[in-house]
């Protein structure tokens, strides 16, 4: 089981401060996560960004984005792993390909180095997305299909295929109101059936 519930906050005119928590119970034990992504607008065209995640997995990472043209979007970042030590500089590129679908391309070396492409589109009613990842001792395929049921609720799978085996995670999720929804998901992974249950609170001070 988890709960993500994160907070969102305008601290001052281009800055805006998101906060988020992860708790997860399983087989007797628990662990958890806790964010922090505090985002700045450069410009019209520009922003920067830092991202911190403390628990089992800590990471910084700082990055930039910039538009650079009416169709390309380039992001620059920097990635530090706390538990090893390890840095990642990763160069990213999307391009809006028609008005509902976009395409991106990731370059990564460090330790978490390798070359990854996307694919992005969202509908009315369908959205889906599908990434592959490449690297020097990994390999992995993803996807995610997102039906609209209506205003209020939707359904979603994602499947995943990699070195580590693979899973598949089936669910749905409602709106309860303007600031908050619930979700509830089956996993089906490499060890075992397990379920997730997610909600999401959104507040702006």
């Amino acid at each position: 089981m988890a709960e993500i519930t994160p907070v969102q906050a305008q601290i001052w005119k281009r800055d805006t401060l998101v906060l988020g928590g992860n708790v997860g119970l399983g087989d007797g034990s628990g662990g958890g996560t806790v964010t922090m992504v505090l985002r700045r607008q450069l410009s019209p065209i520009s922003s920067a960004e830092v991202f911190a995640m403390i628990g089992q997995y800590s990471v910084l990472r700082v990055q930039t984005s910039r538009q650079l043209s009416a169709l390309y979007t380039g992001t620059l970042g920097l990635t530090c792993s706390c538990s090893d030590g390890s840095l990642t500089l990763s160069n990213a590129w999307s391009r809006q390909l028609s008005q509902d679908t976009t395409g991106n391309i990731r370059l990564a070396i460090g330790g978490d180095a390798g070359v990854s492409v996307g694919w992005q589109k969202h509908g009315k009613k369908n959205s889906g997305s599908a990434d592959v990842k490449i690297g020097p001792t990994t390999f992995g395929v993803s996807g995610q299909y997102i039906r609209q049921f209506s205003s209020k609720s939707q359904g979603r799978v994602t499947g995943k295929l990699g070195s580590t085996g693979v899973e598949i995670e089936m669910g749905g999720e409602r709106k309860l109101s303007e600031h908050s929804s619930a979700a509830m998901f089956c996993v089906l992974g490499p060890q075992g059936v397990s379920w997730r249950l997610k909600v999401h609170h959104f507040s702006k001070w």
